[in-house]
């Protein structure tokens, strides 16, 4: 039996001693660069990734084989090729600070298909159009990703909606400057093991699009603000990387319509009200995230009011949750729309509803793949 046992883990062994010869490979192809063998050096480095690339699916079809070291692999050996990019497993950068960072999506055809889709959404929309798109956490954070590292390409495709959108009525809300002028002010603009922006980040964005929109954005004096700690975001808990530590969540309260917020869920026939955008209850439980109007739904409404703003429409993903609450100072309602569970008129609904303005809000990430969206255009 106990030879059966060392039989086991001779595979273990094996694949580790070959990730320490990649390792090693890739410290000494990055020594020596000089301006006369860039090039040759950039060459080997591409090569040297992409071997990486294939390295780490091999990694991940060996951690689901029956293996006594299963666990430890799935803990420790993200944490070992933090110096040379070579690290992580299944499109994760480990980073500098604790951060845990998505590998760039490829965009390609659906993100300009997309586009397509907003700008006939506005010729046929009775309402104002508004677009964000919130870039990657690894093109806002370049300066902590390990090197190598994959381009990520947000940059240029901002430049790219923004010349779609200049031909149009729809207003397009830059947010990328405003995230990486706040992260190089040493704010965390991202959760650290989570995809998505944290309340400073969502803060910051929402001011801009006040400026964008002609609003007055509440200060941030104006806000309550609460920490949770010991959140556990979405990355960690599919990498299971055990050498970083937990985030901290932030409640952002606005202290002028804190008794004036009401908020009702609809999902199918049932509906269910609250008096608050914060559903305390998830703090305690291992989706943290889903404290921020208790999580991804078809339909949410927000009213306040105290408020004499209009009515807005956000058609978006899981960053408008956080987004959204701080919205609910400048209008009197408003719609989030998930389009991936919501099959309904869209056009109808704003007509229905007398809404006067729309906000596309969407990651990069999401949106570059999302192919819901297309319902928005739909009778």
């Amino acid at each position: 039996m106990l030879t059966g046992l060392k039989n086991k883990r001779l595979p273990a062994v094996f694949f580790l001693l070959l990730t320490a010869a990649v390792c090693v490979f890739g410290l000494l192809a990055q020594s020596g660069t000089d301006a006369k063998n860039s090039n040759v050096q950039a060459s080997k480095l591409n090569a040297y990734y992409s071997y990486c690339s294939k390295l780490e699916n091999e990694y991940e079809h060996f951690l689901q084989s029956n293996n006594p070291l299963k666990g430890v692999f799935n803990g420790i050996c993200p944490c070992c090729g933090l110096p040379i990019g070579c690290n992580g497993s299944g499109g994760v950068y480990l980073c500098n600070d604790g951060y845990l960072v998505n590998k760039p999506v490829e965009y390609r055809d659906r993100f300009r298909k997309n586009i397509d889709i907003i700008i006939k959404f506005a010729e046929l929309a009775n309402a104002e159009v508004s677009v964000m798109l919130v870039p990657q956490p690894g093109y806002i954070l370049e300066n902590k990703l390990p090197q190598p590292h994959m381009q990520y390409d947000d940059g240029k495709l901002i430049k790219e909606a923004e010349n779609r959108f200049c031909d149009t009525h729809i207003n397009f809300v830059r947010v990328d400057d405003i995230l990486k002028k706040c992260a190089d002010n040493n704010r965390q603009v991202y959760y650290k093991t989570d995809h998505h922006w944290t309340s400073a980040g969502a803060y910051a964005a929402y001011c801009r699009f006040c400026d964008v929109n002609g609003l007055t954005a509440t200060s941030e004096c104006d806000f309550s603000v609460k920490k949770y700690g010991g959140f556990l975001g979405s990355i960690y808990l599919r990498k299971s990387v055990k050498c970083v530590p937990p985030d901290e969540i932030e409640i952002w309260k606005s202290l002028k319509s804190l008794s004036n917020i009401s908020v009702e869920i609809e999902e199918g026939e049932n509906t269910v009200k609250s008096e608050t955008a914060f559903f305390m209850t998830h703090i305690d439980d291992g989706d943290k995230y889903s404290v921020f109007l208790d999580g991804n739904h078809s339909f949410v409404r927000i009213k306040n009011a105290a408020s004499n703003g209009g009515r807005l429409l956000i058609i978006r993903d899981s960053f408008a949750q956080v987004f959204a609450p701080f919205l609910a100072d400048n209008y009197s309602e408003i719609i989030l729309l998930d389009m991936r569970y919501y099959k309904h008129s869209v056009l109808k609904l704003i007509n229905d509803e007398a809404i006067n303005e729309v906000l596309f809000l969407y990651s990069f990430g999401v949106f570059a793949k999302d192919t819901d969206i297309a319902w928005c255009v739909r009778e």
